[in-house]
């Protein structure tokens, strides 16, 4: 019929709502009354058509988008309304002038820092810095320490109370006290560094000529990664020619010019201080945190630490250290025995070396830690060295304290009190310590000697005691029968020395011990601690140092079990 709709039609309708399907078809259909009642087969098909639509599935999902239009709108609106409320209620920001008073508490040193960004003015001076060409000229302390330097002037009367609008004269003044703090702190030498760093010449012209030509290409490096570079270039190049000089003259019994270590170690300090010196904008501008970095990067390389890497075809692996020289000495002779064994053979051991700073700042930042702590799983065997004036031989030190008696560095800086707040008080050497002396307690001209000494707060044991003398009972000191065992030591009070003392050498010896025991790979591994004289006949003394490692070289079993104690 000429008025119908037919469901080929109404499929072809997606943009009308089912309402206007409807619509439309009652409209057609002349449905004019509310009480009019169509029930003629074109009405019946119609109404059949409307059925079907509306419980379609589009009709369905259509609805459903609705009304989750309608819930998000709500919830929506509900949000705005909650935080229009919240901001009516919020307390707006106090203002600097709220801690210009006479509380004590509200000196500018004392307000924590959330306090001053609390603030009207921080808030204002940061949107204003951040809004224009200032942005990467202040940092967030610039502006905390601008509203500190405001505090303190409002406090001291000296500028008008209110500072809101001073917010560029505060941050240049801030920025520019930050950069000159960090400037002078970034430049100022050290004590060591000022002593025995300043000097035009060496003993060692090839070293002079190596520190003159690190300052000239420092100053014309034109990366951060070419500065780098250099440093680690330089560092490792001083090492070599000392370790050369050492090793060469170890062969001439009296060649006591080149068996030294001071030209090395002045070396080093005055490339420190080109460093701090230097004219080169990658220098002059960084924070000091960016050129300790480049400090650190020398002091490894220079040491013999980057460059103490095992073969991987040795059949067994020995670390041995020693320490620079001791405030202005003109040598160390641990210092002296890492350079002469560095990167050499002792039987089947490769022997590695590297020099140990006398500073008690590198060991407080973890300087022992970091350098045995990458290799300790893969060697056999630490031995550290240090010097002595008080014994003529060569001392294996026993126990080591977990104490610092107060010694001053080469900085100048002494430390008392505990080493580490985790360790033990003593731990005990595992060198094989009867395989060394084999036989040395019956010989009068012994040259090894097992010092057991210790001392607590209750316990006073630490006396000096060399090869021949014996205790009140009649026993050799350097027998294993003087101390009955770790536990009686542990058990004695509180440590105030091991049986090398309470300096750094107690101290490297400690750090070590503590961790190869803390692992079941490494602690029944050889480790101890040497106390070493310097010697008038240098051969000879090599020659007693390498049997000293020799003997121990014999010792490693591939299960590195405990040997000797």
């Amino acid at each position: 019929m000429e008025n119908s709709t037919s469901s080929k039609e109404t499929d072809h309708l997606p943009s009308q709502s089912v309402n206007q399907v409807s619509q439309n078809e009652q409209g057609q259909l002349g449905n004019t009354s509310n009480n009019f009642v169509d029930n003629s087969s074109e009405a019946l098909e119609a109404k059949k058509l409307q059925e079907s639509a509306d419980s379609s599935k589009e009709t369905v999902a259509l609805q459903q988008l609705q009304d989750n239009a309608t819930t998000h709108d709500t919830s929506q609106m509900s949000q705005q309304q909650d935080l229009a409320s919240s901001e009516k209620q919020e307390t707006p920001p106090s203002s600097l002038q709220d801690f210009v008073n006479d509380n004590p508490e509200h000196a500018s040193e004392k307000i924590s820092d959330a306090a001053i960004q609390a603030t009207s003015e921080y808030q204002q001076w940061k949107a204003t810095f951040n809004n224009s060409e200032l942005e990467n000229s202040y940092t967030e302390e610039d502006i905390l320490s601008a509203c500190r330097l405001a505090i303190k002037e409002m406090r001291g009367n000296k500028v008008r109370k209110d500072v809101s609008d001073r917010g560029d004269f505060y941050l240049k003044k801030a920025a520019s006290n930050a950069k000159l703090m960090d400037s002078k702190e970034k430049h100022s030498l050290t004590n060591e560094e000022k002593k025995y760093g300043q000097v035009s010449k060496t003993t060692d012209k090839l070293i002079d000529a190596q520190c003159a030509l690190f300052k000239k290409e420092i100053k014309k490096a034109a990366s951060k990664e070419e500065l780098s570079e250099i440093i680690k270039k330089h560092g490792l190049a001083i090492w070599d020619h000392a370790k050369a000089k050492v090793q060469a003259s170890t062969e001439k019994e009296q060649d006591t010019d080149n068996w030294n270590d001071q030209a090395v170690y002045k070396a080093r300090l005055k490339m420190r201080i080109s460093l701090k010196k230097s004219s080169n904008p990658l220098l002059k501008t960084i924070k000091k945190e960016a050129l300790d970095k480049y400090i650190e990067t020398l002091e490894e390389a220079s040491r013999g630490m980057t460059s103490a890497e095992f073969d991987e075809k040795s059949e067994k692996k020995i670390l041995l250290t020693g320490f620079d020289p001791f405030q202005g000495a003109e040598t160390n002779p641990s210092g002296i025995v890492a350079l002469n064994f560095d990167n050499k053979m002792v039987g089947n051991a490769e022997i590695q070396t590297a020099v140990f700073p006398v500073r008690y700042e590198d060991f407080d930042k973890g300087l022992v830690e970091k350098f045995f702590g990458t290799k300790m799983d893969d060697i056999d065997a630490i031995i550290t060295v240090s010097q002595t004036h008080l014994s003529k031989n060569i001392d294996i030190d026993r126990f080591s304290a977990n104490v610092r008696g107060g010694g001053d560095d080469n900085n100048e800086v002494s430390q008392t009190g505990k080493i580490v707040e985790d360790g033990d008080d003593f731990y005990e050497s595992s060198l094989p310590y009867k395989e060394i002396l084999d036989g040395e307690p019956e010989k009068k001209d012994q040259r090894y000697f097992y010092n057991q000494t210790w001392a607590t707060d209750k316990d006073n044991s630490n006396e000096e005691k060399y090869p021949g003398d014996k205790d009140s009972k009649g026993t050799p000191w350097n027998s294993d029968k003087q101390v009955n065992s770790l536990e009686k030591v542990k058990e004695s009070g509180t440590p105030t020395e091991g049986s090398g003392g309470s300096y750094l050498s107690n101290e490297i010896h400690y750090r070590v011990s503590k961790m190869r025991t803390a692992s079941d790979m490494t602690k029944d591994m050889p480790q101890g601690h040497l106390h070493i004289k310097d010697a008038t006949n240098k051969k000879a003394f090599m020659a007693d140092m390498e049997k000293l490692i020799a003997r121990v070289v014999k010792t490693l079993g591939k299960s590195k079990k405990p040997i000797g104690n």
